[in-house]
């Protein structure tokens, strides 16, 4: 047994609803009218809906349509042939960062120092100051991702002596002085060519050069999960989110898509605010907007997605099978007295 959704007999009854309700309220309403015409804050869109409005769950006794995955899961060939017999680590990684965004970098950092010096020819800084290179941007990288495994009180304590908290590879890899300088002057894109209305702009290079190796080195199985990430940030940023329910509560927000079986990390995208509907997504919720967003280069394969309750709606679920989708939510997520309805077999299968 199946639970459909429909929306016309819903929409005529809170219609009819609203008639018969239009002449009581009449004096309410004006007054509220005319408090918002008042007011500085604009009037909500008519157009905008939340997720139970406007349907109603009727249960039949159709069976969904099945369909099929046609994906071709595994590293592209085109990756394989590339690969030596046994690839190291290194090799490896060199598949997902090029050298050319580390060459970039150098680049750009060079180019920063530069315009600040110009700026500022009396700065204690340019006597220590010369240009970076792309293997000395690879160091630079590689001590911040060993950064979060090695846990030290603070920055200077990576290029202590003490013998409690000597640890040499830092040292011998980057003095402490020059980490400090590549910092200030760390650079992605060139600021004289940054685009207003892209809150990414200083960093879009590199995100679009993961996002595209992301999903040219490997395909997903049938299986997806999407769900959102909180990294701790306390810095100044517009876009700082708070969320008590998770472990860093302060942070950016980061919503990805991972292979469910391995958890590689097919895509992601960071919650910079409220931005303009595409065409694709025109006229549907945000929460259902994200997940056909991220979702765009793995539709019309068959895979199953896998979302929590902030994600499912009912449109979402047509919409994804229009799309020859499936999505997976337990049982909770429907309303108590049809939430029987739904059969769940072994495979998982609604």
């Amino acid at each position: 047994m199946t639970v459909f959704f429909s929306e016309s007999e819903n929409n005529s009854q809170s219609e009819s609803e609203s008639e018969s309700e239009s002449e009581d309220n009449s004096e309410e309403s004006a007054t509220e009218n005319s408090e918002a015409s008042n007011s500085d804050e604009p009037a909500p869109s008519a157009s905008k809906r939340t997720k139970e409005e406007g349907w109603k769950w009727n249960v039949t006794g159709d069976r969904p349509s099945k369909f099929h995955f046609r994906g071709n899961p595994g590293i592209k060939p085109a990756i394989i042939r590339n690969l030596p017999p046994e690839p190291n680590p290194l090799e490896v990684f060199q598949l997902m960062v090029h050298d050319s965004p580390c060459d970039e970098i150098a680049t750009e950092t060079n180019r920063f120092a530069v315009q600040f010096f110009d700026k500022n020819p009396n700065s204690p800084t340019i006597i220590q100051w010369f240009p970076t290179s792309s293997h000395e941007i690879k160091a630079y990288l590689a001590l911040c991702v060993l950064m979060a495994q090695v846990k030290e009180p603070n920055l200077q304590s990576y290029w202590s002596i003490c013998k409690s908290l000597h640890t040499p590879f830092f040292s011998e890899l980057i003095p402490f002085k020059r980490f400090v300088i590549l910092s200030k002057f760390l650079h992605f894109t060139n600021n004289e060519n940054l685009p207003e209305n892209d809150r990414l702009r200083k960093i879009a290079p590199v995100l679009n050069h993961l996002q595209q190796n992301f999903r040219e080195v490997y395909y997903p199985q049938e299986g997806a999960a999407i769900d959102e990430s909180l990294i701790k940030f306390r810095g100044r940023l517009c876009y700082i989110q708070f969320n008590p329910q998770k472990r860093a509560r302060f942070g950016i927000k980061i919503y990805k898509i991972c292979e469910s079986v391995s958890g590689y990390c097919l895509g992601f995208s960071i919650y910079i605010g409220k931005k303009p509907a595409q065409a694709e997504t025109q006229g549907i919720l945000s929460s259902e907007a994200i997940v056909i967003e991220i979702m765009e280069p793995y539709l019309q394969n068959g895979h199953t997605e896998f979302i929590d309750k902030w994600f499912t709606s009912p449109s979402l679920f047509l919409n994804l099978a229009e799309k020859k989708n499936k999505c997976s939510r337990d049982s909770k997520s429907l309303p108590q007295k049809h939430a029987t309805a739904v059969q769940v077999n072994k495979n998982g299968e609604r």
